[in-house]
C-alpha cells in the first residue's frame, strides 16, 4: 500500500471511553500532538476528524468548543484539568437528587443522568449547544466531530455531528434540530454506561423551558419533533456499548467524505483485549450454620417468625385491651395504661401489616419480573422443579458465579469481543499473515497509530514487533532497557487505573498526572514507530519525495530526543511538569 503524500495531515482522532482515565490519557495524547510541530504548525491541528466516546467526549466535547471560541490549548488544558481534579461528579449528582437539591431544569427526569448534565452544563459547557461548533466553514481545524451515544431502541450509534448527518439511519436529525441540543446532554448521553445510569431519554430531556411564561420556546424544533414525531422518547445510554473505540464514526464519515481527507486514523484508547478481573468460581464452603439449611426450612423459619410476631402484637392489643377494661371501674392508672398499651400495639400492628404487605407485593413483582426474563421452556422445566431440598450453602455459588460470569460478560467479554471487532476493520491482518497479501489488501496500512494505555506495560511491550521494516534503534530491546523505572511505574499505575469519575481522594492525588504523562510517553513512542515505519516504506523514493523524507527524518529526530529526555527523567520531574 502506497504511503499517502501527506502522511500527517489530515488525521482522524478517535478518543475511547474509560471514564475520568480516559479523559485523562486523552489530555496527555492531545498535549503531545500539540507540543510536536510538523510543517509550521502543531499535530494537533491536522486533526480534522474527531470522534469521541463516553469518557472520551469530556475532553473531546471541551476542546471542540474551546477551538472554535478561538481559546487556545493552554486554557483549555487549565481548564479540563481544573474540573477533573475539583469535581467530583457522582457526590454532586447525588446531592442534586435529595429533596433540597437544586434542580435547574423541572422537565427533565430527575435521575442521575441528568444530575451529570447539569452539572456537565454548569462546569464544562456553560450553557453551550451545538449551534457553537456548526459554523460553514468551521473556526477551527475541526471539519467534522462526532460525539457517539448507543440508542435502546434499534440498538445502534447514534451519532450527534456537526455536519449534518446527526442521528440514526431511522431518525436523521437536520441542523436546526441539532443546534438546538445543549452539548452537555450530548456528553451526559455519550458517557452513561449500563448499570451506573438509567438512559436518558431523548428528545425529551434535551429541551429546556423558557425562563419566564412570556419568552419563546428555546427549543421549537425539539418541541415540534416531540410533539409530531417522538411522542414516546426513546433511551439513550454510552456509545461505547455499540463501539468503545469511535472507529465506525470514522470510518463513516469517510464513505461519505473523499478518501483523501484522512491520511491517519489515530486511535487514543484505554481499554486493552485483556480481561483484567478474569472469571473466579466460587469457593465452596463448610455446609454449616445457616448455610447447612436448606430454603424450605429458611422459608418455614420465615413463616414461623412473622406469624409469631403477629399473634404477639395481638397479645399486646388484647393486654391494652383488658387493662383498659379493669380501669373503667375506677381505675384512672390502668385506664391510661390501657389506651398507651392499645395505641401502641396498634401501631405496631399497622406497621407490621404494611411491611409485610409491601414485601408480598414487592415478592410478586419480582417473581413477575424473573419470569417474564425467562424463557418459556426453562419456565416450564423450573416450574417442576422443587427448590426447598437445597440448602443455602449449595445455593450460594451457583446465585454468585451466575452474577459474577454476567457481570463478566457484560462489562469485558462483550466490550471486549466488540473492541477487537473494530479495531479489524483497521487491522484487517497481523503481523504472521503472509505480507504479500497483507501490503495488496491492507487499506489502512502506513495510514494508523493505536495509542494504547497499555502499550508501555511488560504484557503490551512483548506485542510491539520490533522486527518490522524502520523500527526505532532507540526503542529496540529488552522491556527493561527501553522503558525506564520511572517510565514503566508511570505507566502500569495508569493502567491499572479503574473506571472513576473523580479523583479527589487523598490517594489518587498524583493519578491524574501519571494518566497525563502515560498518555504523552505512549504518543511519542508510537509516532516514532510510525514515522520510522513510514521512512522505510519510502526508501528508494528519495527523488519523487525529497522534502517528505527530509520533514520526516526532521520529526524523527525531534521525537527521538523527546523520547530520551522521557527516558533518562525521574518520575517526580515527569510529573511536576504537567502541574499547572
Amino acid at each position: 500500500m502506497k504511503v499517502p503524500e501527506k502522511p500527517l495531515e489530515n488525521i482522524a482522532l478517535c478518543l475511547s471511553g474509560g471514564g475520568y482515565r480516559a479523559a485523562a490519557f486523552h489530555l496527555g495524547t492531545m498535549e503531545y500532538l500539540q507540543n510536536c510541530e510538523w510543517r509550521g504548525k502543531p499535530l494537533l491541528h491536522h486533526v480534522n476528524i474527531l470522534s469521541t466516546v463516553s469518557g472520551g467526549s469530556i475532553s473531546g466535547i471541551l476542546y471542540a468548543l474551546m477551538t472554535e471560541q478561538g481559546k487556545s490549548f493552554e486554557e483549555y488544558r487549565s481548564c479540563l484539568m481544573e474540573n477533573l481534579q475539583e469535581i467530583d461528579l457522582v457526590k454532586l449528582g447525588l446531592d442534586k437528587l435529595k429533596k433540597d437539591g437544586q434542580w435547574e431544569n423541572h422537565h427533565k427526569k430527575k435521575n442521575l443522568i441528568n444530575a451529570f448534565a447539569e452539572i456537565y452544563n454548569q462546569k464544562y459547557t456553560l450553557d453551550a449547544t451545538f449551534a457553537d461548533l456548526i459554523a460553514d466553514p468551521p473556526k477551527s481545524h475541526l471539519d467534522h466531530v462526532i460525539f457517539n451515544t448507543t440508542e435502546f431502541q434499534g440498538g445502534r450509534n447514534m451519532r450527534f455531528r456537526n455536519d449534518g448527518h446527526a442521528g440514526t439511519k431511522d431518525l436523521m436529525l437536520h441542523k436546526k434540530i441539532i443546534s438546538e441540543i445543549r452539548l452537555a446532554d450530548v456528553m451526559a448521553a455519550s458517557s452513561c454506561f449500563p448499570g451506573g445510569f438509567e438512559p436518558i431519554a431523548f428528545p425529551h430531556d434535551f429541551r429546556y423551558p423558557p425562563q419566564k411564561e412570556t419568552d419563546p420556546d428555546p427549543c421549537p424544533e425539539l418541541s415540534r419533533l416531540v410533539a409530531e414525531r417522538m411522542p414516546e422518547p426513546i433511551g439513550l445510554m454510552d456509545g461505547g456499548i455499540f463501539d468503545n473505540q469511535g472507529i465506525d464514526s470514522v470510518l463513516t464519515t469517510l464513505k461519505r467524505q473523499s478518501a483523501s481527507e484522512c491520511n491517519l486514523i489515530l486511535i487514543s484508547d484505554v481499554s486493552s483485549y485483556l480481561i483484567h478481573s478474569p472469571f473466579r468460581f466460587q469457593e465452596i464452603k463448610p455446609l454449616s450454620r445457616l448455610r447447612a439449611w436448606s430454603l424450605g426450612k429458611l422459608i418455614d423459619r420465615w413463616n414461623s417468625v412473622t406469624g409469631s410476631i403477629q399473634w404477639i402484637l395481638l397479645g399486646v392489643l388484647l393486654l391494652g385491651l383488658i387493662l383498659f377494661s379493669l380501669g373503667i371501674a375506677g381505675n384512672a392508672f390502668l385506664t391510661g395504661a390501657g389506651v398507651a398499651v392499645l395505641l401502641f400495639g396498634l401501631l405496631l400492628y399497622l406497621l407490621f401489616a404494611w411491611s409485610m404487605r409491601n414485601i408480598r407485593e414487592f415478592s410478586t413483582e419480582i417473581k413477575r419480573t424473573a419470569s417474564n426474563l425467562i424463557p418459556s421452556f426453562y419456565r416450564e422445566k423450573l416450574s417442576e422443579f422443587d427448590f426447598r431440598d437445597f440448602t443455602v450453602g449449595e445455593i450460594e455459588p451457583l446465585v454468585i458465579d451466575r452474577m459474577r460470569s454476567l457481570k463478566l460478560m457484560v462489562a469485558d467479554v462483550f466490550l471486549k469481543q466488540i473492541r477487537r471487532l473494530q479495531y479489524k476493520r483497521i487491522y484487517p491482518f497481523d503481523r504472521n499473515d503472509d505480507s504479500e497479501k497483507r501490503d495488496r489488501h491492507d487499506l489502512w496500512q502506513h495510514r494508523r497509530i493505536a495509542n494504547g494505555i497499555r502499550e508501555l506495560t511488560p504484557v503490551g511491550f512483548a506485542n510491539v514487533d520490533q522486527e518490522q521494516p524502520g523500527f526505532p534503534k532507540v526503542l529496540s530491546g529488552s522491556y527493561e532497557k527501553v522503558i525506564s523505572a520511572p517510565l514503566r511505574n508511570i505507566c502500569e499505575v495508569a493502567a491499572s487505573f479503574g473506571t472513576t469519575l473523580w479523583f479527589r481522594e487523598e490517594e489518587l492525588e498524583k493519578m491524574l498526572f501519571q494518566l497525563m504523562a502515560s498518555g504523552r510517553v505512549t504518543m511519542c513512542f508510537n509516532l516514532l514507530v510510525y514515522v520510522g515505519e513510514i521512512m522505510a516504506a519510502l526508501e528508494g523514493e528519495d527523488k519523487l519525495r525529497k522534502e517528505l523524507i527530509k520533514d520526516l527524518q526532521d520529526l524523527f529526530d525531534r521525537l527521538s530526543v523527546d523520547w530520551r529526555q522521557f527516558q533518562s527523567a525521574a518520575e517526580e520531574d515527569l510529573l511536576k511538569e504537567l502541574e499547572p
